[in-house]
């Protein structure tokens, strides 16, 4: 359940499409260093947790292509598709296509 004032996910998917997704465990380890480049780069405060075959990935949402692409350069993680991820009480599913 949101807040009052609280962005929706689709708020922020249509105001930040450009996503990042990283383990949960990879951006743990680093938490501190990225949540610094978050701010530099100017990704939304909220963003969303999806599970992956039973585990949890962070995604971190920007508005445009080079500040994903720079956060992916730097502490890795995959683009993020919106579209891919589950829908009604299973929207915290990614249906993540296959590589």
């Amino acid at each position: 359940m949101r807040r009052k004032g609280e962005l929706s996910p689709a708020r922020v998917d249509s105001g930040w499409p450009h996503q990042v997704a990283m383990r949960g465990d990879d951006l743990r380890a680093r938490f501190d260093e990225i949540q610094v480049a978050k701010s530099e780069l100017g990704a939304c405060a909220r963003g969303h947790t999806v599970r992956l075959k039973d585990e949890d990935w962070i995604v971190t949402c920007f508005a445009t292509p080079e500040a994903a692409a720079t956060f992916r350069e730097r502490f890795g993680g995959v683009a993020f598709n919106p579209k891919d991820r589950g829908k009604g009480k299973r929207w915290h599913v990614w249906n993540r296509p296959p590589n």
